[in-house]
């Protein structure tokens, strides 16, 4: 009688872990990858980097800076693994495919 809950809790949990994963590989970026960026890096060297697409917005409790002018940023989750469950952001932007502004985000208060 035990093992069916048992069995039920342990696939909510896997399901939980495998959906955190998904997403952790879809938006993150790691702090120490992005201590290796530096402006003026191109696309190219950048994605050496940070191979997660990202998010077009921060989260609702990041208020972000104003947008380099001419520029287009993305917003990645800044995590050290799976089960990193910070709130902090990594922001970057490009204009004409180099990197214009890398900026650490936190939650405000």
């Amino acid at each position: 009688m035990i093992a069916l809950p048992v069995i039920v809790v342990a696939a909510i949990a896997a399901g939980l872990y495998l959906l955190q994963d998904a997403t952790y590989k879809a938006t993150a970026l790691s702090p120490a990858n992005f201590q290796q960026l530096q402006v003026g890096m191109d696309r190219e060297e950048v994605s050496e980097f940070v191979s997660a697409k990202g998010l077009d917005e921060p989260l609702p409790v990041i208020n972000a800076p104003s947008t380099p002018p001419a520029a287009q940023c993305r917003y990645y989750a800044a995590k050290t693994g799976v089960l990193d469950l910070g709130s902090e952001m990594f922001r970057l932007c490009f204009a004409q495919g180099i990197l214009v502004s890398a900026d650490h985000l936190y939650p405000t208060s």
